[in-house]
């Protein structure tokens, strides 16, 4: 519960407690804390993991980032952006004959011709000077200045002059050889050329200098580092602990985000005791590892403990030509642009100037860049974690609800299922959760696979009903992953009318599109909100009685008449069917 640098980083799976081996020397004072959970009997992996996050957290005092008000208007977390990390068409690549700066010129207009509504942009470490002049992704930092070769007009010149977006920016470990030491507290690793700065007014001086740049949110890359690069960071039990707090502080007064990547189990741990970092990469580099999707494990722990998990950036194309990564070929495009958009984290596509599919764009966001959220990140479902008896292959589940929250849709995802599995009502009744007491698993749901809406089952606790899902193993040659998206719409007795959502959407029940749901006597009314210019095609059932035939209708909801964001009324009755109006 305390003192997390001190705990083993090991990543083998093993119980460990105490402090790790290098420790050299602890004051007097030093105490160490350590908690150790028991389930009872009924609670799944998912709750009794919730339960350990929740007393993590009322322990350091920390709220979870659920509880802010302003969540979804998060930018990282409700629009659409840019990548261009590791995996990314343009990382340590430009276009040909151009500076980045152009590069990033021809992108931009890229994006506003084609409509594909960027609403950030991450630049990565290539624009910063780095140990003895390192044009590369290795090494420290050697001085925090973009580069003149690179942005000749500055990172502000380019938030102002071209993006006109929020930006997110890297950052690292610093270079025993960097400019800064002679002037502020810094240790050098005797190994690796690491170095850590240790003063606070340096951490200050940094944040409030991207801030003017227009940055939003910092990436803290190569946390791993720390630890594997310079072992005299581990050798006492406040030098680690002292970089991640000065980090958080500085980030605070400058009302700057973090995003941590590639943490060890301690770094994972240290954000309770700061309110900064607000996102984590919990998965390797994009195209360094072809399963690097799955993140359904690990997104349990983070979301515990208040961090909102990231799968990394993805292309929208299988070939991006001429890119720096041979002949990488994308198997899993729509896999990759699902899971991120379930994860709650960043959805930010990397694809090259004039290679984006926009029909995969558009099924993951409004006209304006809006994305169409769950209410929390998707983990893996409790029957993954059995030995025997549960899927063989991944099974995730997360849900969403309209603007009220007055009705809740659930969502199963599975994928690389070597054998068909037997799906049934009591799975969704486990994924019920005490701090949510407003979402109650229903007792008879509409369900059907995203792709054939019109093969639907009726999924009730009445009649232990099942569904089997069917088995979608991955192709050992292409690495491609089938998957199937199972979508559970809970039914109304009061009207017997369905809302099956917007099914040209990968989500297509969420707050982002449905202001409201409201059921009454033998009617349906969905408020549905739009952007300018889009043509929103809502699909309705209805059915004479519970567990009975259902026709299935679709209404146009055309948003041409008022500029920007607005809303609809569709209604829907068994006399005159479904109208859709303005409001």
């Amino acid at each position: 519960m305390t003192n997390f640098q001190t705990r083993s980083p090991s990543l083998n799976y093993h119980l460990s407690c105490g402090l790790h081996g290098r420790v050299h020397q602890i004051v007097k004072s030093f105490s160490l804390k350590t908690i150790l959970l028991a389930s009872e009997p009924k609670q799944g992996i998912n709750q009794i993991v919730n339960l350990w996050g929740k007393l993590m957290l009322q322990y350091y005092g920390k709220q979870h980032i659920k509880e802010q008000k302003d969540l979804h208007r998060d930018f990282y977390v409700s629009k659409l952006g840019y990548y261009t990390d590791t995996g990314a068409y343009y990382w340590y690549h430009t276009e040909s004959n151009l500076t980045y700066e152009q590069t990033f010129i021809k992108l931009k207009q890229y994006h506003v011709n084609e409509r594909i509504p960027i609403q950030y942009y991450e630049l990565d470490s290539y624009w910063y000077y780095k140990q003895n002049n390192y044009t590369g992704e290795h090494g420290g930092i050697m001085l925090y200045e973009p580069r003149p070769d690179v942005f000749p007009n500055g990172i502000d010149g380019l938030q102002k002059d071209v993006l006109h977006t929020p930006l997110i920016v890297h950052h690292k470990y610093y270079s025993t050889d960097n400019l800064y030491q002679n002037t502020y507290r810094f240790v050098n690793g005797s190994v690796g050329g690491v170095s850590l700065p240790l003063d606070q007014t340096f951490f200050n001086k940094i944040f409030s200098q991207v801030k003017q740049w227009g940055v939003e949110i910092l990436i803290q890359d190569w946390l791993s580092s720390v630890y594997e690069d310079m072992p005299e960071s581990s050798w006492d039990v406040q030098t680690a602990r002292e970089y991640h707090i000065h980090l958080a502080e500085g980030a605070k007064q400058a009302g700057v985000k973090i995003i941590y990547c590639m943490p060890l189990n301690p770094d994972i741990m240290e954000t309770l005791e700061n309110t900064q970092v607000h996102y984590m990469r919990v998965s390797d580099d994009y195209s360094e590892n072809i399963n690097q999707w799955n993140i359904g494990r690990v997104s349990m722990i983070t979301w515990a403990i208040g961090v909102i998990p990231f799968k990394d950036t993805f292309w929208t194309t299988s070939i991006q030509p001429e890119s720096r990564y041979g002949n990488f070929t994308e198997p899993n495009i729509h896999l990759n642009a699902l899971i991120a958009l379930m994860s709650l984290g960043g959805v930010a596509i990397s694809d090259k100037i004039g290679n984006t599919n926009i029909t995969v764009v558009n099924r993951l966001c409004r006209l304006d860049g809006v994305l169409f959220r769950p209410e929390r990140p998707a983990t893996a479902m409790d029957s993954t974690f059995l030995a025997s008896g549960g899927p063989k292959g991944e099974m995730w589940h997360t849900y969403s609800s309209d603007g009220q929250q007055s009705t809740f849709v659930e969502y199963v995802m599975i994928t690389n299922l070597t054998e068909p599995y037997l799906f049934s009502w009591n799975e969704l009744s486990n994924t019920e959760e005490d701090d949510n007491p407003i979402r109650i698993v229903s007792d008879i749901y509409v369900a059907f696979e995203f792709e054939n809406p019109k093969d639907y089952y009726w999924f009730s606790s009445i009649n232990s009903s099942t569904i089997v899902m069917p088995s979608c193993a991955q192709d050992l040659a292409t690495h491609h992953s089938p998957f199937h998206l199972y979508i559970f719409v809970p039914f109304s007795k009061i009207s017997n009318w369905i809302l099956f959502g917007e099914l040209s959407k990968q989500l297509p029940i969420t707050k982002q599109r449905f202001g409201s749901i409201q059921n009454t006597a033998d009617s349906l009314h969905v408020n549905v909100i739009g952007v300018y210019g889009e043509q929103v095609p809502i699909t309705v059932g209805y059915c004479e009685h519970v567990f009975g035939k259902i026709d299935i209708f679709t209404v146009e909801c055309s948003f041409i008449s008022v500029q920007d964001i607005s809303t609809m009324m569709i209604t829907c009755e068994p006399q005159t069917g479904c109208q859709c109006n303005i409001i």
